[in-house]
């Protein structure tokens, strides 16, 4: 059964580091929701902070966690393309 898990996305260059609540993607694991579902998180991060083409996605993915219960899981293991 699917269930939903909480991005979020880390902000350490706030004085103090934050991390945003972007929302929320469905998966049986919260593994599987980051796989199946990167692309369109990376491009809310986006529109939800307003980051422009200087924004790697590389840097977002680096930034970008998803709630479960035992602690986060990094969205940066999902990364399909390395860094040119």
């Amino acid at each position: 059964m699917a269930q939903l898990f909480e991005i979020l996305f880390y902000d350490g260059y706030q004085d103090p580091p934050v991390y945003h609540l972007i929302g929320g993607i469905t998966g049986e694991t919260p593994e599987q929701a980051l796989a199946d579902n990167l692309d369109a998180v990376t491009e809310k991060v986006r529109a939800v902070l307003r980051l422009d083409s200087d924004c790697s996605d590389h840097f977002i993915c680096k930034s970008l966690f998803v709630l479960r219960q035992s602690g986060l899981v990094s969205a940066a293991r999902f990364e399909t393309q390395p860094p040119a």
